[in-house]
């Protein structure tokens, strides 16, 4: 059994919307192979008592799950004036990559580069790209020979719903399941007590959206979220991140440019 963990980062607001707006939103798919949940959710907990310590000093042992290292925070000591603090994200997120290539994870991406004053549809935007994922996942079990479920962070109940829905209409509609291996529509969970998420979430946040900041987005100037601020992380881990995708697919509404040039 496969398990695809699923969350987004960034926002569909225009990047000149406010000083704050996301330049890229990503969506990012994490598969794990079930019998591996148990290590590696130790191992992810102690990740996070390592680095982040003094924020689980006071939590039980089952409690650490609970307290989660945000990737928003992580972007947060990335653009850090204190150096340290930017040594720390980047030793984290160096650890995070470790883990994805320990526990033999395979990562699935979708990213758009967000144009001054365009703004994106996220509803059909994520409808349509759980349909991808679901497509790219069943092709991932089928050579496996082995069944999979996907499990994406929960969003509001009517998005839930919707985006299920879209998976949905494809797996039973009168001219046959094109996703016999997936054996269930998309189900939601809060990342509370899921390693798998709070992983997606340091995928879609922490890399895939520091990293195509960094090699896309416009220098603007105000915004937090600067290129420069993020190049470290694609120094450092992009060439084994790309080793771990399976499929990624980038809209760039600036430059036009492929895929490939987020690893370059």
């Amino acid at each position: 059994m496969q398990i695809c963990y699923i969350d987004e980062s960034g926002g569909g607001e225009p990047p000149d919307q406010s000083p704050s707006a996301t330049p890229v939103m990503v969506i990012a798919g994490v598969i794990v192979d079930a019998d591996v949940i148990p290590a590696l959710t130790r191992a992810f907990v102690g990740l996070k008592v390592r680095h982040f310590g003094t924020r689980m000093a006071n939590a039980r042992s089952l409690d650490q799950m609970l307290i989660e290292v945000k990737g928003t925070q992580l972007l947060g000591l990335l653009r850090s004036p204190s150096r340290n603090l930017r040594r720390q994200a980047i030793r984290f997120l160096r650890e995070v990559v470790h883990l994805l290539e320990e526990f033999d994870v395979h990562l699935l991406a979708r990213i758009w580069v967000k144009a001054v004053g365009r703004s994106l549809d996220v509803r059909k935007r994520y409808g349509y790209t759980l349909q991808d994922f679901a497509a790219a996942f069943e092709r991932h079990l089928a050579i496996r020979g082995e069944s999979g479920i996907l499990i994406a962070d929960s969003r509001e109940s009517r998005l839930n719903t919707q985006v299920a829905h879209s998976v949905f209409t494809q797996k039973w509609k009168a001219a046959g399941d094109p996703y016999p291996h997936i054996r269930e529509v998309p189900l939601f969970a809060s990342s509370d007590n899921h390693a798998g998420l709070q992983l997606a979430d340091h995928v879609a946040t922490g890399l895939l959206f520091a990293m195509s900041t960094a090699r896309y987005a416009d220098e603007r100037s105000g915004n937090p979220h600067r290129p420069s601020a993020y190049q470290s992380v694609h120094d450092e881990l992009a060439v084994r991140v790309r080793d771990r995708i399976i499929k990624i697919q980038v809209t760039d509404q600036i430059g036009q440019r492929r895929s490939d040039h987020l690893f370059n």
